[in-house]
């Protein structure tokens, strides 16, 4: 969850027999088909969307289990609606690509998928995250073409060059904290191949710490940004273009949101550990949406079921690309196609709500990208 808070033309009717496997928390999907599949219309259109959909975790006999820590369905029922909600927002922007935040299990992804027109394939690699239960997941019309899988890489903090002023990292703490060390408990690879194998892309799935006022939080946050630069430079090097998307849970001072908060961390700008040096060059998308738009997250401060103004709503999810895809995009946009909006009640577990997120939405016209190898310079938003 973020700081907290069209058309279809599909019938969203979700029955219990389609989440049943919901309550088992093995029920992951890393596996690609034998022959994996491009479902796409149009081999040149790509459409990403990156959304934090709330807490979709369902269970047929409790909604939201005790253990799923802050999770506010009230019962099955509510749990089961939102879930519906969500497949409704989804299925009016006609993405190809959805990466979705807070999904407990392949479950949830399966009975969206069951819901969309279009073809979407599920897939998720097991995270780390014990307290939540909370994962990162894909629904694609595109296969990757190698199993989805993780980093469990790890980096220290304070990090050098830290900008959140955290002098102590000797307490510890938390999902995947060792006291000197953090990982990112949520995140997927999934590997592309278009074209014939001509362009390779590179989907980096995640969801990184909550709180972006937290000074200890931010510093975690950045040894999280580490390790998935890491990572993206990884992957460019072996010839991919690579999109970095999902909740990053930190502003960025190069794309402020409507409330023009500050890069409170080094996690997405050039000032610290997001993008601060090596091969991969990263823009982000979110830099293109008008500044009176540019926002994805919504925190009802005084639960009010209704948004009260700027200080209410933060952009916290991102999209970052390398050159060649940024060189690519047709359009950017964050789809505020469903409340709240001012003056309009939109409450947890009310009829119409979906998330306290809104999906970003970028289009790619891939005849634009060069092919037969990654993008490098040096590293920056843009």
């Amino acid at each position: 969850m973020g700081l907290r808070r069209g058309r279809c033309c599909c019938a969203v009717v979700l029955s219990a027999a389609v989440l049943s496997s919901a309550a088992d928390p093995k029920a992951y999907c890393p596996k690609v088909p034998r022959e994996p599949g491009d479902r796409r219309p149009n081999p040149d259109r790509l459409r990403i969307v990156a959304l934090n959909a709330e807490y979709l975790m369902y269970d047929v006999d409790s909604g939201c289990q005790e253990a799923w820590h802050g999770c506010p369905w009230m019962d099955a029922q509510h749990a089961k609606h939102h879930l519906e909600n969500v497949a409704k927002a989804i299925a009016s922007l006609d993405a190809d690509i959805i990466s979705l935040a807070e999904v407990r299990s392949c479950a949830e992804l399966r009975a969206l998928a069951a819901l969309l027109p279009g073809g979407y394939a599920p897939y998720m690699v097991d995270g780390r995250d014990t307290y939540t239960a909370q994962n990162v997941g894909l629904l694609t019309r595109v296969d990757p073409v190698a199993d989805v899988w993780r980093t469990n890489a790890r980096a220290a903090y304070p990090i050098e060059g830290s900008v959140c002023g955290y002098s102590s990292s000797g307490g510890g703490g938390g999902v995947d904290d060792d006291g000197s060390t953090y990982g990112v408990s949520k995140n997927y690879v999934a590997q592309l191949a278009l074209f014939g194998g001509d362009l390779k892309i590179a989907v980096v799935g995640l969801h990184l710490l909550a709180h972006p006022g937290s000074v200890e939080r931010c510093a975690r946050r950045e040894a999280q940004a580490s390790v998935l630069r890491a990572t993206v430079e990884a992957l460019a090097a072996g010839g991919a273009e690579v999109i970095a998307l999902g909740d990053f849970n930190d502003f960025d001072a190069i794309a402020p949101g409507e409330s023009a908060g500050d890069a409170c961390s080094g996690g997405i700008g050039g000032g610290g550990s997001g993008c601060g040096g090596g091969a991969a060059q990263l823009y982000n998308l979110c830099a293109r949406v008008p500044a009176r738009t540019r926002f994805s997250a919504w925190w009802d401060k005084d639960q009010d079921c209704t948004i009260d103004g700027a200080a209410e709503l933060s952009l916290l999810d991102h999209v970052l690309v390398t050159e060649g895809l940024a060189g690519a995009v047709a359009g950017v946009r964050i789809a505020h196609e469903y409340g709240p909006f001012r003056g309009q009640k939109a409450c947890v577990n009310s009829d119409a709500y979906v998330s306290d997120h809104w999906p970003i939405v970028v289009d790619f016209d891939l005849s634009r990208v060069p092919r037969g190898g990654g993008s490098a310079a040096a590293c920056a938003t843009q």
